[in-house]
């Protein structure tokens, strides 16, 4: 919503009480300005907290898919080791 300016003409025909309110709707006004302007820093921490987050699981997993890879190599050198040894007993 954007902000309307009154005309000096205009701001001279209303009343006292008139003006009065005026200015109190603008500092209610700047009051609920200022929190959402907090909240939303604090949404943007929050999201930039979970995004880091999710690319560190993200590169965790690639980590440990690659240390996978090697897996079935020491796998198969076991199950050679295993079969000498029940071979010589």
């Amino acid at each position: 919503m954007s902000r309307r300016e009154i005309s000096p003409a205009d701001l001279e025909r209303l009343d006292d009480i008139q003006k009065m309110y005026m200015k109190r709707f603008e500092q209610k006004n700047n009051q609920r300005v200022s929190k959402y302007v907090h909240t939303r820093w604090k949404n943007r921490i929050t999201g930039g907290l979970l995004g880091c987050l999710v690319i560190g699981v993200y590169a965790y997993t690639i980590r440990a898919l690659r240390q996978e890879k090697m897996g079935p190599e020491y796998d198969q050198r076991f199950s050679d080791v295993a079969k000498k040894e029940s071979s010589s007993t």
